[in-house]
């Protein structure tokens, strides 16, 4: 017991791994038992704190200690004379490992490797399908599982049934602060200060001032870097930005803390707050935008394959009516919205949930309690626009019309 916990982790799982049985460093039941339990208790325990530390070496110990616990109970007891407890240490700690990384010929080759044990690989191999095939039916693997914990936006690869009679408009939010192509120096501070939104969709309002046809796209780390600049007053002088500043806007990567320092750092007077800024030269004129009635499995890879940060949702005019961000489409945010729209419902529709239950109600009467209309039930130019340009057989070949035509 002493050797084990004064070895130092290095030279446990030496021990744990080694295959003479005549070494001076034997173990007895009773002492991997007390061993097992305590490195346990601490490696759970530890877990999480602000180290740079992780769980392989842990699940790598806790599985030698439990192999080799079986390989001496078997000489113990007498049922087999010929096993080796460090052998079994090696299967306990590949099977450990493979059931929390659900990695299989990269442990394989790293495990040999280690103890230049090859003729141990063909066992090492079955055992790591078959920790990893029980591991996947009974849960997901020990990160995946750590990320739902802790409400990561982690997106699965592939969305979820439900997904497949949802739209945009059914996950976006519907408050979106936008701004316009020309703004007042003072209202750009002032947004800054009262949102903590990302990126804001930039918007032509025509000649009245009362549409949002989408132009653009601006991060607010960009806002913050043409703000620090004073680009009004070069604009004013007909002067482009320096290249300092064009390497600053660029490559302008701020942690919130430091997004919160540069707001209150902004030293402008009132009359820099009555300047106006023209946006369009700094803007995304071409980001990734969607219909409003794109189907929520094509927006899911959008963000799932290609990674897109902020998507904004438009209607068949252009004009923008929401954005979608990655925590709008986590399947458990999409729970939350169904949940609340079936009470809605219920309150709607009393006979519903006095007959059958809210619960029992299809998903697509359920959404018509927040639109309106049910989703088959869309205006003649809605369903052309969501259809595309030409009719075809092909699903795939109608998505990517759709996405021409957006």
């Amino acid at each position: 017991m002493a050797s084990l916990l004064h070895s130092g982790q290095e030279g446990l799982i030496k021990h744990l791994l080694e295959r003479s049985n005549n070494s001076d460093h034997t173990f007895d039941t009773v002492s991997l038992l007390v061993m097992l339990i305590t490195y346990f208790a601490i490696a759970s325990l530890i877990f999480g704190i602000q180290v740079p530390a992780g769980n392989f070496v842990p699940s790598m110990t806790i599985g030698a200690i439990m192999g080799r616990l079986v390989g001496v109970f078997l000489i113990e007891t007498n049922l087999s004379y010929s096993a080796e407890p460090g052998a079994y240490a090696l299967m306990g700690a590949a099977a450990m490992l493979g059931g929390v990384t659900r990695m299989t010929l990269t442990l394989a080759c790293l495990l040999v490797e280690v103890t230049k044990d090859v003729p141990a690989l063909l066992p090492m191999m079955f055992v790591l399908v078959l920790a990893k095939s029980v591991g996947d039916f009974l849960s997901p693997s020990f990160d995946h599982g750590m990320m739902h914990v802790q409400h990561l936006p982690f997106l699965e690869e592939e969305p979820p049934r439900e997904f497949n009679i949802l739209t945009a408009r059914d996950v976006m939010a519907r408050s979106v602060v936008v701004l316009k192509e020309v703004e007042k120096v003072g209202d750009l501070l002032a947004v800054l200060k009262r949102t903590t939104h990302n990126g804001f969709p930039i918007v032509d309002v025509g000649q009245h001032s009362r549409c949002t046809f989408f132009v653009g796209l601006l991060l607010k780390r960009q806002l913050l870097a043409v703000l620090r600049e004073r680009t009004w007053e070069l604009q004013a002088k007909g002067v482009s930005l320096s290249e300092h500043g064009r390497a600053r806007f660029m490559g302008s990567a701020f942690t919130k803390s430091t997004e919160e320092s540069i707001i209150q750092q902004l030293q402008l007077s009132e009359e820099d707050k009555e300047q106006t800024l023209d946006l369009r030269p700094f803007m995304d004129p071409s980001p990734y935008v969607v219909n409003e009635l794109m189907p929520l499995r094509r927006v899911y890879r959008l963000f799932n394959e290609i990674g897109v940060r902020h998507l904004p949702v438009v209607d068949c005019r252009e004009q923008v009516v929401g954005i979608i961000t990655r925590k709008d489409i986590l399947p458990e945010m999409i729970e939350e919205r169904v949940t609340h729209y079936m009470h809605v419902l219920a309150a709607k529709h009393p006979h519903l949930a006095a007959t059958n239950g809210v619960l029992a109600a299809p998903k697509s009467v359920v959404l018509q309690a927040s639109h309106g209309a049910e989703l088959g039930e869309l205006p003649e130019r809605a369903r052309v626009s969501r259809r595309g340009a030409a009719d075809d057989d092909d699903d795939d070949h109608d998505h990517d019309q759709i996405d021409n035509k957006i």
